[in-house]
């Protein structure tokens, strides 16, 4: 977080008038000053990071790890538990991460690198906007027995 004592006052307003607006749009009119404090401070610290190019998704390990969802081995279950949670595991369940210690390193080490550039991404990043959406449509009828579009 930047130093509050070092702010030029006119970019701590601006951060404010837009912490609240979209307070506002997020949990409506009722919200402590705490967490507008907290919500200013967040999008100062993110005006004075360094800007950065998002990683290039690896398109590579994706295409491994749908790959092998597709056939019907234990890795392959567990590889596609691991996608279909990343595209929504509150209804296709979730990834257990004990599920790691049963894979092949290499298997591992994509699903890690996915996880990698998930983690460094600005903002939420799904299967389809990287090209994916029939991989997972697939995945959906081989793993959950879902047909139409999830």
């Amino acid at each position: 977080m930047p130093n509050i004592s070092t702010l030029d006052p006119a970019e701590r307003a601006a951060a404010e008038a837009a912490a609240r607006e979209m307070l506002r749009d997020l949990v409506g009119p009722d919200y402590s000053d705490t967490t507008l404090r907290v919500a200013t401070d967040h999008l100062l610290s993110f005006r004075r990071q360094p800007r950065t190019l998002a990683p290039a998704p690896p398109t590579a390990a994706l295409d491994r790890l749908f790959e092998i969802a597709k056939s019907d081995t234990g890795q392959a279950a567990r590889v596609a538990n691991f996608l279909l949670a990343w595209w929504n595991g509150n209804d296709l369940g979730h990834f257990q991460i004990a599920d790691l210690f049963c894979l092949d390193l290499d298997i591992a080490s994509d699903i890690v690198a996915v996880l990698g550039f998930l983690a460094q991404h600005p903002g939420a990043i799904y299967a389809d906007t990287l090209g994916y959406r029939g991989d997972v449509m697939a995945l959906l009828a081989h793993w959950r027995g879902i047909t139409e579009a999830a």
